[in-house]
């Protein structure tokens, strides 16, 4: 019986011994397969990651665009250090429309006044004309102010096929189209057609 029992113990210790071998290997399997359920996780989101940044580009280099104000030629409807975002897509404007358009390689915001065909002059005390009439005087402060024509560019004149008169809401200071003329189409960047207000940052 002494024997038997020898035997059957190092037959046990054998078995035991075989057993925890195979806990190893699938341990092994285990550690390979989570490891490459992990592998496949980080490459699928480094994929979402690229492709998420790739239309971000594409958005915002040929569909959309974004400027950060400065100055306060547009207040009170953006001021500095307001966000605009445009789109670029666009390619007719009309009167009231928010513009970004550049100038001499700055760009610059304002509101378009007229479009081609429109004649534009001036009163005997300077105020700005449009197809003979004054333009409506801008309110501030509760009170009208009239926009005033400015020396820098010759009147009368008449906006040709792609020009666009553009005026920065706060007449008295802002630089627009009293300053360099009229803004051709192909110098338009978009239209805005949202704000983020900087106090909102």
């Amino acid at each position: 019986m002494a024997l038997l029992n020898r035997n059957g113990e190092r037959n046990k210790e054998a078995g035991s011994g075989k057993g925890d071998g195979g806990d190893q290997v699938a341990e092994v399997i285990v550690f390979r397969r989570r490891k490459a359920i992990l592998r496949m996780a980080r490459y699928s989101l480094l994929k979402k990651v690229i492709g998420i940044t790739a239309l971000i580009f594409v958005l915002f280099s040929f569909i959309f665009g974004f400027m950060t104000i400065k100055g306060e030629d547009m207040a009170p409807a953006v001021r500095d250090g307001d966000i605009v975002l445009f789109f670029r897509l666009g390619r007719e404007y009309d009167p009231s429309d928010l513009l970004v358009y550049e100038h001499d390689g700055e760009k610059y915001i304002g509101r378009v006044a007229a479009a081609s065909g429109t004649s534009l002059g001036k009163s005997e005390k300077g105020v700005l004309l449009i197809n003979g009439r004054i333009h409506p005087p801008q309110k501030k402060n509760g009170l009208f102010y009239d926009t005033y024509a400015r020396s820098k560019i010759g009147y009368p004149f008449t906006l040709q096929a792609g020009e666009y008169f553009v005026l920065g809401d706060r007449r008295d200071g802002a630089k627009d189209s009293r300053d360099f003329g009229p803004v051709m189409k192909d110098d338009i960047k978009g239209k805005v057609f949202s704000v983020i207000r900087k106090k909102n940052i």
